[in-house]
């Protein structure tokens, strides 16, 4: 690593992320929020499960149409929209919680509108991003971007966690409220770059839709490294949904949110040295050993009880997942002409998580239909992992865990990702 300075990253750059992690934070305390008191007035991981596949349809349905606009409107115009329309679908919650009206209805459809504004966001933001900075500072630039996740994920649970328990969850609606409306004022005061024109050689409608897909077939690595990802996401999906039911099926809402919080603290402190040193000198190498290491702390995970060994393993695996993040997004944003990144990161998004929505939903049958039954017959199981739902939901991130190691180990062997072949800087008819 050089001794010199590293030169400062654009303000505007900095302003974007800055007011994105700010509307972040807000998002995460609602996230927080419905998700335990979703759980607590349900005590069901069945109907849990269900609202996290909503979550993710979204990205199959429409990211193909989120990126083709993407590429042909204004992304600040695009980012704007996404908060306005986040916002009044989190007032309309309030709303309704207000009047005790709130239920697993309302709860699903925000969770749809959210995931699609979300969606929306995501292809725009990302499409910005490598407009305003060069190549060389996108790695410390997602690493930023990665410190303020980790950021929202800190402090969110947090903060959801004492507003919950204190005030309800209408104070952390209402706080949603107010950093979406800071997140719009940070957009109102920055002029990004206007998407250039995608060069559409006499396409039709479904021809340009399908335009990413064909791009990203023409490309050996970038196809290797969504491939990984689509495999390695089915175990990291179930991870995530059963984070809070697994926790709070044997502990507390404080232990809930120490967990999330300091997930959030490994991803921030990681972003925040990604920002400001080289530290990733090969981002293949990165995103395949940090796989590796995942699926060692899913393993220990499945197995934690105690408050310091769920904290600890917390810790290292939102470091892991900044490391991996960050990796990934800048193979992406430096291999992608920026003209069709919108269509492409569609593409990515949609193939990424494209069993995300199949696993999560066989995640509640597999768990109360052959785990839970499984530990009691087999004592020997049971006396690691126990029993009841805590026991099936451990057994089942642990077994995936074992999944995600193997994975990664195959791609090893088979000589990694093999990233180095560059994007072609010029677009030709795709036939």
């Amino acid at each position: 690593m050089s001794g010199n300075a590293l030169p400062p990253l654009p303000k505007s750059a900095l302003t974007l992320v800055v007011s994105r992690g700010l509307s972040g934070i807000g998002s995460s305390l609602t996230v927080f929020g419905l998700d335990v008191w979703l759980f607590r007035s349900t005590g069901s991981y069945t109907i849990f499960a269900y609202m996290a596949v909503l979550a993710s349809l979204p990205t199959l349905v429409f990211a193909p149409f989120a990126g083709m606009v993407t590429d042909r409107y204004n992304r600040r115009a695009l980012l704007l929209l996404c908060d306005l329309v986040s916002l009044l679908m989190v007032a309309a919650l309030l709303a309704c919680y207000w009047y005790g009206k709130l239920g697993t209805v309302m709860i699903g459809l925000a969770i749809v509108v959210l995931a699609l504004a979300t969606e929306l966001r995501w292809s725009a933001l990302s499409s910005v991003l490598p407009s305003l900075a060069p190549k060389e500072q996108l790695m410390r630039l997602n690493g930023l971007q990665q410190s303020f996740r980790g950021v929202t994920v800190m402090l969110g649970p947090m903060i959801g966690a004492i507003g919950l328990n204190t005030l309800g969850l209408s104070l952390l609606l209402a706080v949603d409220i107010a950093t979406y409306l800071i997140g719009i004022l940070g957009l109102a005061r920055i002029r990004l770059p206007a998407a250039a024109p995608t060069p559409r050689h006499g396409m039709g409608f479904w021809s340009e839709l399908s335009f990413g897909v064909r791009w990203v077939a023409r490309q050996p690595g970038l196809r290797r490294l969504l491939c990984f990802f689509m495999i390695i996401n089915i175990g990291v999906s179930v991870f995530t949904s059963t984070f809070a039911p697994y926790l709070l099926s044997f502990t507390t809402n404080t232990v809930l949110a120490g967990s999330l919080g300091l997930q959030g603290m490994g991803a921030f402190l990681t972003g925040i040295l990604l920002s400001r040193h080289h530290l990733v000198k090969n981002n293949e190498a990165a995103i395949v050993g940090g796989a590796v290491c995942f699926g060692v702390c899913m393993l220990a995970w499945g197995l934690s009880r105690h408050p310091a060994a769920l904290w600890l393993t917390a810790v290292l695996l939102g470091s892991l997942a900044s490391m991996i993040m960050a990796a990934s997004n800048t193979i992406w944003q430096s291999h992608v002409p920026n003209e069709i990144q919108g269509k492409v990161f569609a593409v990515r998004s949609m193939l990424s998580y494209g069993l995300t929505p199949l696993s999560v939903f066989l995640s509640a049958p597999f768990a109360s239909a052959v785990l839970q039954p499984l530990l009691l017959r087999a004592p020997q199981l049971s006396a690691i992992w126990g029993e009841a739902s805590a026991g099936a939901l451990g057994l089942m991130v642990s077994v995936l865990g074992l999944g995600v190691i193997a994975s990664s180990v195959i791609v090893l062997g088979q000589g990694g990702l093999r990233l180095s072949e560059p994007a072609p800087s010029i677009l030709r008819p795709l036939s």
